[in-house]
């Protein structure tokens, strides 16, 4: 799937003491991520609006390799093939963060 990841530092709160700016500590790392999506393809518009952007192998190097520009880039962004997915039944459970086991897998 194409994402976004980024590590920054957050910066100080007013009244928070800062003892070593140049050594920031674990709690003033921030890291992010986000899943890219698009509008769905057939199969997925069955269940939803939107799919993640699904990148294909011959596509992985693009996504990852910094020297691409980003209107390049933007033409990744596009639903995946339909003929290329399958569809199947799952529990609802896979929908709760509170279910992480192998029930979900079943």
């Amino acid at each position: 799937m194409a994402g976004l990841w980024d590590r920054w530092i957050r910066p100080h709160k007013e009244g928070e003491l800062g003892l070593d700016d140049t050594s920031p500590s674990v709690s003033q790392v921030v890291e992010t991520f986000t899943i890219i999506t698009c509008e769905p393809n057939l199969m997925a518009a069955k269940v939803h609006t939107r799919m993640p952007v699904i990148l294909g192998p011959e596509h992985y190097s693009w996504w990852l390799e910094p020297k691409f520009e980003p209107e390049f880039l933007k033409t990744l962004l596009r639903p995946y093939s339909a003929e290329d997915m399958d569809c199947r039944s799952v529990s609802k459970q896979v929908n709760s963060a509170r279910f992480d086991g192998p029930e979900c897998l079943a």
